[in-house]
């Protein structure tokens, strides 16, 4: 569109028109056209059959009166020159209509297609239409972090993460939304990194103990169960579970975290205290408490066990099944010669 060209009062847009095909790329060469059904969804194109090139018409006449003064980028492609790309439509299409200069042309035009009354409702339309368009696409991210998540997946791998399960797993579901494709291709502002991901996850696992806390709770009593272990850095873990029985008299065993602690049993007693505390749960309703016979948890003076009863005495101790059927297997195992030496 020249800039001495007279300004329509409305985008032109032929339906029926047969668009020229232009060819992209060097080596495997694709023919591409304009679409028709581009207008319905931006709804600001201008095209111009002569010069098979596309114009923001807002842009244009906002422009051509002299009312982009905001603005000192203005996109040129879209206001002189004309944009044929029609590789690389969708996006350029956005990135131009949340552009600063196609929003203050919508601020500043008031003829616009299709006749709008008021400028601030069609920024508030067009304002409310990207809040949609972000919050599908955001949702279409929780969503898949909660199934890996939920099936203990990895999300991302040791190398690049465009090869993680977690980017493969939205590139497979932007396969039918284009919404999330497009999405997909942006270079910033997709909320995809290590660190998004983290901080969602932390959410999601804040939310998951609410509930666990909310049921033992309404349970009234539960026993706590208590492991730790020396990691690869010489730390010391302790992983905590809590059993609690249901109205319907199911037992249920929820893990509700792992914690790096001392090597002191008054350590273990304080990151015990520290879990409970956080999920509202009362000392007083532990009835039970279940450890493995390491003397820091079980010891008869100063163990983890002796340790809680005296701030809460109902709480009774009991060594681990599991591991008092793993201690009795592994001295049956060395009295038998044969299995010992197999």
């Amino acid at each position: 569109m020249a800039e001495a060209e007279v300004v329509p009062d409305a985008p032109h847009q032929p339906r029926g028109f047969d668009f020229p095909k232009r060819e992209f790329g060097k080596t495997s060469v694709v023919k591409r056209a304009f679409q028709a059904k581009w207008f319905d969804r931006w709804p600001w194109l201008h095209n111009s059959e002569a010069r098979d090139v596309v114009f923001c018409f807002t842009c244009f006449r906002a422009h051509a009166e002299g009312k982009l003064v905001w603005s000192t980028n203005a996109d040129g492609a879209f206001i002189n020159i004309g944009f044929a790309n029609w590789k690389d439509t969708t996006i350029k299409y956005d990135a131009h209509q949340k552009s600063k200069c196609h929003k203050e042309a919508v601020l500043k035009v008031v003829s616009l297609p299709g006749g709008v009354a008021d400028v601030g409702e069609s920024l508030s339309t067009q304002h409310q239409r990207e809040k949609v368009e972000n919050r599908h696409c955001f949702l279409k991210i929780l969503s898949s972090l909660r199934f890996l998540a939920r099936q203990g997946l990895p999300l991302r791998g040791h190398g690049d993460d465009s090869d993680s399960n977690f980017v493969q797993l939205l590139s497979l579901r932007a396969g039918d939304d284009t919404r999330l494709s497009t999405w997909m291709r942006k270079k910033k502002d997709k909320y995809t990194s290590g660190d998004i991901q983290n901080e969602i996850l932390g959410m999601m696992s804040n939310t998951v103990l609410r509930s666990i806390a909310e049921q033992v709770k309404s349970a009234k009593f539960c026993t706590i169960m208590v492991d730790e272990t020396t990691d690869v850095a010489n730390k010391e873990q302790v992983v905590m579970c809590l059993r609690w029985i249901d109205s319907s008299l199911t037992p249920h065993e929820d893990v509700v975290g792992m914690y790096e602690v001392g090597s002191t049993q008054a350590s273990v007693l304080v990151h015990v205290k520290d879990i409970l505390l956080r999920l509202g749960i009362s000392i007083n309703c532990v009835r039970g408490q279940c450890y493995d016979g390491a003397s820091a948890m079980s010891g008869r003076r100063s163990g983890v066990a002796v340790l809680l009863q005296k701030e809460e005495p109902r709480a009774i101790y009991t060594h681990c099944y599991g591991h008092s059927l793993n201690l009795a297997c592994m001295d049956a195992v060395k009295k038998c010669t044969t299995l010992r030496d197999s």
